[in-house]
């Protein structure tokens, strides 16, 4: 599976997801297993840059995979309680205690203008790309944090929303991939 992400926010119709065939359930997902260089291209792309600070490479025990999320349930699993590399109270990432929003948290603070922003990327073929931290069972959105707030913000009101493909490189070592970022998530769960 190749993601070629040359234009706008959403996911081009070339990028076809193989789904693996098993019981559905009502949060349960079909993932496709997909090659640790597709993350890595896509994570590079045009497209999608990550914008966050991050090493560029992954360790060996990371993987990664790609699913599609149709409905409110799958949504509120896997992406509405997903750390943002925003910040609450002002901080921001070098201050040694700041807090990530998630994306219900920070979707309650944003503001019309900022609604009315996110929203306009909110369309069909919609790409988020996620680290998932398998030790602390946390999810980091990498890019497409309007976008997944734009989403959560039509679930708040009501409104349906388009299905999303994500692509995830998920291990026990993930957060050494992206350390500025889980290292405040990091710290959050060691305080719990």
């Amino acid at each position: 599976m190749y993601y070629d992400r040359s234009a706008g926010h959403h996911k081009p119709p070339s990028i076809q997801i193989n789904y693996c065939v098993g019981e559905k359930l009502s949060i349960s997902l079909d993932e496709t297993e997909v090659p640790v260089s597709d993350f890595i291209i896509s994570a590079l792309s045009e497209y999608g840059k990550i914008q966050i600070d991050w090493t560029h490479a992954l360790s060996p025990t990371t993987r990664a995979r790609a699913y599609v999320i149709s409905s409110i349930e799958e949504y509120s699993d896997r992406i509405s309680r997903s750390f943002l590399p925003w910040y609450k109270n002002g901080k921001g990432p070098y201050d040694l205690d700041a807090e990530n929003y998630t994306v219900e948290d920070k979707t309650l603070t944003l503001t019309k203008e900022e609604v009315e922003s996110f929203t306009q990327r909110v369309g069909p073929g919609l790409l988020v790309t996620t680290a998932y931290e398998t030790v602390l069972n946390a999810r980091l959105i990498v890019d497409g944090c309007k976008r997944s707030c734009a989403i959560q913000n039509k679930i708040n009101n009501g409104h349906k929303f388009p299905p999303i493909t994500v692509i995830e490189c998920y291990g026990p070592d993930v957060a050494n991939s992206f350390p500025t970022d889980f290292s405040h998530v990091i710290r959050r769960f060691i305080r719990k």
